[in-house]
């Protein structure tokens, strides 16, 4: 299978795949800040916590729900493969975009230029 996207539809591809994997790690407050930062603007922040709370009881272990920031690590067993997978192909999306800058233009050190780690049970897509 091959894929041609421009350098805007692979930073919006590499950005729903890290809400995805974030989102079953049970990282909740990821989907609460790209709601209020892309969609709605200033929303109501009580409305977002309430959502927060309840998706963190139905999915999370008591003890990590009462835990604000608390979620599964990207290699727990308790998350599925999907979500690993989701998220190698971020990292390689993300780390592509990063080393196509102009030299002067990358950060030393960010975490967009950090070489892709397989987490998943497939192996890292491949970025041309």
């Amino acid at each position: 299978m091959k894929l041609t996207l421009t350098d805007k539809q692979a930073q919006v591809v590499s950005e729903a795949l890290e809400l995805f994997s974030r989102l079953g790690m049970g990282q909740y407050d990821r989907l609460r800040d790209r709601i209020h930062n892309s969609l709605w603007g200033e929303a109501d922040e009580q409305l977002f916590k309430t959502a927060e709370d309840a998706l963190r009881r139905l999915s999370l272990p008591d003890f990590m729900s009462r835990h604000p920031g608390s979620s599964w690590g990207i290699r727990s067993p308790e998350i599925s493969d999907a979500y690993r997978i989701a998220y190698d192909m971020h990292q390689v999306v993300r780390n592509k975009l990063f080393m196509s800058l102009p030299e002067g233009e990358r950060r030393p050190g960010h975490v967009n230029g950090w070489p892709p780690m397989q987490s998943g049970a497939e192996p890292l897509p491949e970025v041309e």
